[in-house]
């Protein structure tokens, strides 16, 4: 194959990857993101439903997590299962209620 031939192919395969797969990628792309809105402000409902999310995974992770740390001279306190289903159905019912705020508009 000589050079020119090849420069040939080459140029055919760029032109081929341009028009079939960078064009329409980027034509994807742009729409994508003129699809979004960045600027459009939160309501009021999804500001409070995300506080309600956050919420519920910080009391699912943190009050164990405090139950389990030896406090001073004396033991830790150890989990009931009372305490643990409490923990466990307060923050499940803040995560669906913070869910369901956000959904609804």
């Amino acid at each position: 194959m000589t050079e020119e031939e090849l420069i040939e192919v080459l140029s055919n395969f760029t032109q081929y990857l341009d028009e079939q797969i960078v064009r329409p990628a980027v034509e994807e792309f742009r729409s994508a993101i003129e699809g979004l809105n960045p600027h459009k402000p939160k309501s009021f409902s999804e500001m409070f439903g995300e506080y309600f999310r956050e919420a519920a995974v910080l009391i699912l992770i943190f009050v164990p997590v405090d139950l389990l740390i030896p406090r001073g001279e004396g033991q830790g306190r150890s989990i009931s299962a009372r305490w643990l289903a409490a923990t466990l159905l307060l923050s499940l019912a803040m995560l669906g209620f913070g869910m369901w705020l956000e959904r609804r508009k």
